[in-house]
């Protein structure tokens, strides 16, 4: 099958669109049955294959036996059947023309979407993207064109030489860049930086951009969030003791959740962010002195 060209892919342009709808942090996820119900309506979305061909689903076909014993949808029955050959190529139909009408509606949508760099000098070359459609474009469709090169004419790989010299390569460079990151964390953030996890996108989102508001909904984002982490044995050794000697000197380098602690035990309020938190308890001490200064009167 020869395609005359890369127009789109509609998971990329719905991620640039609106990064929220990952599963994992409760939204639709991207599939096209998601999309599709969501931006072009009920009547028009794809049907999942498992609600037309429940049967296929309930009985798959199994091969191999013990360990290796595995289970697969057989698509290729559910294509050539006479029972069902009709029903999938209707399925095929209506998946070609969902994907089309979701690409329309996206693309509408980054248009309307301004592009706008976070940077205080941001680039007014004549390639400089407008809106985010443009952005799309320039750099999102050369890489989707790409990728459907490679599935359609298929890539060499040296399994045994090269591809494993690569991997090593590749985990080598993964192990240096972790470093330079939680380096440059440390020196935003302290100590905590050498815990943060760059693989989770709520540590990602309060770091880059905790305490901004959604352009879409107007919620502002958790300027500060407490974290569970496992700490690594090397990060544990190599963490300095540290006494805090002064009052002031606790408010100033305990962390949210120590700080939160004390103010539960003293029946304040424990919401806001670090320094409030710090604040709070400064003024309940200057209370507290100041009650015990009286009562000596």
């Amino acid at each position: 099958l020869e395609l005359r060209g890369f127009a789109g892919d509609t998971m990329h342009m719905a991620r640039l669109f609106d990064s929220s709808r990952l599963r994992t942090h409760g939204g639709d996820g991207y599939s096209l049955e998601a999309l599709g119900r969501d931006l072009v309506g009920d009547g028009e979305a794809k049907v999942s294959m498992k609600a037309l061909f429940p049967e296929f689903f309930r009985k798959k076909r199994i091969e191999g036996e013990g360990d290796d014993k595995k289970s697969f949808l057989d698509v290729l029955r559910m294509q050539t059947d006479p029972a069902t050959r009709d029903a999938f190529a209707c399925y095929a139909a209506y998946d070609a023309k969902s994907t089309w009408e979701v690409h329309a509606v996206l693309r509408r949508r980054l248009e309307a979407q301004a592009w706008e760099p976070m940077t205080e000098f941001p680039p007014t070359s004549a390639e400089t993207p407008r809106n985010m459609w443009d952005f799309y474009q320039r750099y999102f469709v050369p890489f989707g064109a790409l990728l459907t090169d490679m599935e359609a004419e298929g890539i060499y790989v040296d399994a045994a030489g090269h591809l494993k010299d690569v991997e090593a390569a590749a985990t080598k460079d993964k192990e240096n860049a972790l470093a330079t990151f939680r380096s440059w964390a440390v020196a935003q953030m302290g100590p905590d930086g050498a815990l943060l996890n760059p693989a989770s996108s709520k540590q990602i989102q309060t770091l880059l951009f905790g305490g901004s508001a959604n352009q879409k909904t107007g919620e502002l984002l958790e300027a500060e969030r407490d974290f569970d982490v496992d700490v690594e044995e090397d990060v544990a050794e190599a963490a300095p003791t540290e006494v805090l000697v002064t009052r002031a000197e606790f408010l100033e380098k305990a962390n949210a959740a120590r700080l939160r602690e004390e103010l539960k035990a003293r029946g304040l309020k424990v919401s806001g962010a670090k320094a409030d938190l710090a604040a709070r308890l400064a003024e309940a001490d200057a209370a507290d002195a100041g009650d015990g200064a009286a009562g000596e009167g």
